[in-house]
């Protein structure tokens, strides 16, 4: 990526942080191929492909402040460029879209269902932005994923099988405390494991353990470090 481009990426991040709805780090792989007549019509159900990630727009509202244009939000709905093939770790974050002199914001809100699974290359997971729900498949059948880190206290609801079959996990870390995690959300994650490391947060803590269980994920303290985060983002 060009050095230009990082150095307005960075700029973006700066000006935005204190704005609470984008709190979490702007995607650095978002699209920088843009044009000032690209983003004149930007509409929902567009698509923006970056480095790691493509995403589909879900919502756009035009507005003036902050030297934005245009914000909304965003899907993840598979791999960028790149290619799953060609890295191991991924990383899901807001997006925007630049042009010259101008950042389009969009907040990840969503994962499509069944988009990163069957990767036999991914080991590390972060998921940052405003994910609401984390659909059915999503990571299914990852087999060589060890580190699942997933930020955002707004997350609601872990869908079926969604990290069904990620058998070698050993680090798992989950900021919100109010999900809901369908049957087998979690079916065999970390099963073929005898150690880990989970991090969840002290405020709730009962909840979440009761959900991790439910999604098929029993939290052991025989086999796991369990550690209670008072601060969660």
């Amino acid at each position: 990526m060009k050095k230009g481009f990082m150095r307005l990426a960075l700029a973006v991040f700066v000006l935005f942080a204190p704005v609470a709805v984008l709190s979490a780090p702007i995607d650095t792989y978002a699209d920088e191929a843009c044009t000032a007549n690209e983003v004149a019509s930007i509409k929902v159900g567009d698509m923006y492909s970056g480095a790691a990630v493509q995403y589909q727009i879900t919502s756009v509202t035009p507005v003036a402040y902050n030297g934005a244009q245009y914000e909304g939000t965003v899907r993840a709905v598979g791999w960028g460029s790149l290619g799953y093939r060609n890295t191991t770790e991924l990383t899901l974050d807001n997006l925007a879209l630049m042009t010259s002199g101008t950042t389009h914001r969009f907040l990840l809100t969503d994962i499509a269902s069944g988009v990163f699974n069957n990767d036999p290359q991914l080991t590390k997971l972060t998921i940052n932005g405003n994910v609401k729900t984390i659909r059915s498949y999503t990571f299914s059948n990852c087999s060589a994923l060890t580190n699942i880190t997933i930020h955002g206290k707004g997350l609601k609801k872990i869908e079926k099988k969604a990290f069904a079959n990620c058998i070698h996990v050993t680090d798992f870390e989950i900021h919100s405390s109010k999900f809901k995690a369908s049957k087998n959300a979690f079916k065999r994650m970390g099963a073929a494991m005898s150690y880990g490391t989970v991090k969840i947060p002290k405020k709730g803590y009962k909840k979440v353990l009761k959900q991790l269980k439910k999604g098929g994920f029993t939290v052991d303290s025989s086999i796991h470090t369990i550690k209670k985060m008072k601060k969660t983002y």
